[in-house]
């Protein structure tokens, strides 16, 4: 089944990746089929292709796209279902983080509320770099995260601090923007 086939030109280029975003922000769209942990990363994955990394990043000399993952189960389940996908134009590649080693390059970092006794330790360890850190642990944006996944009413919303993404010179989307709670770094709405 084809969403957006009569979508074309620029407005398919821009709605067609909002809209299944917007899609994948319910729950009810993949239906019972699909584990929370599968809606989460398929969140995960979409947000980023609304992200914009900072030019002088340029992969530093890595290549591919590395989304990092504290939490062996997530990763096993991030491999299985987003295999062979890219973002921005670049191999998506998985990497679980190993508790006893410092953290590896990441383009973006999962912290899961399983491992939110890491979190704050993951965070300093990315402070400063262009790293998209998303979690799903309450007040993961306080303590420096820059998206959390809030499940309200059985549907997955996103709380973005964008003083944090500032700092480390990650922009968002509007479209992106417009969908999420927008917050600052004590986590007050703004």
């Amino acid at each position: 089944m084809h969403l957006f086939a009569k979508t074309s030109g620029a407005f398919a280029t821009v709605a067609a990746p909002l809209m299944v975003l917007i899609a994948l922000l319910s729950r009810d769209v993949l239906g019972a089929t699909a584990s929370a942990e599968e809606i989460q990363l398929a969140v995960v994955y979409r947000l980023a292709k609304f992200v914009t990394w900072p030019a002088s990043q340029a992969h530093g000399g890595h290549t591919g796209f590395t989304l990092c993952i504290d939490d062996r189960n997530t990763f096993e389940v991030a491999r299985r279902r987003l295999q062979g996908r890219s973002i921005r134009e670049q191999t998506l590649r998985f990497t679980l983080i190993d508790p006893a080693s410092p953290l590896p390059h990441c383009d973006l970092l999962y912290i899961t509320e399983r491992r939110i006794n890491r979190a704050s330790d993951l965070l300093d360890q990315v402070k400063g770099l262009p790293v998209l850190t998303v979690g799903d642990s309450p007040e993961f944006t306080k303590y420096g995260g820059i998206v959390q996944l809030l499940n309200r009413d059985k549907r997955i919303r996103m709380q973005i601090n964008v003083e944090a993404a500032r700092r480390v010179e990650l922009d968002f989307s509007s479209q992106l923007l417009s969908l999420a709670e927008l917050v600052d770094d004590q986590g007050s709405r703004l």
